[in-house]
């Protein structure tokens, strides 16, 4: 028997969630904040989106300021 999963589920999912169960989040191919607690966003220095932050900072400026 295969796991069914109905719309009142999708309501309820998070980013850990959805890749936990499907294996990908919309965030990884659209680029969009899709949960709160997807890992992508505006970087607090330059305001570009990137999925790539670290303590707000994207891995560009990260770099270039090293």
């Amino acid at each position: 028997m295969s796991n069914v999963t109905y719309w009142s589920d999708l309501a309820e999912l998070t980013h850990a969630t959805q890749v936990e169960q499907f294996g990908w989040c919309a965030c990884e191919d659209q680029g969009t904040l899709t949960y709160t607690d997807c890992p992508v966003g505006n970087c607090s220095n330059c305001y570009s989106w990137c999925d790539a932050l670290e303590n707000g900072i994207c891995q560009t400026c990260i770099k270039e300021e090293k």
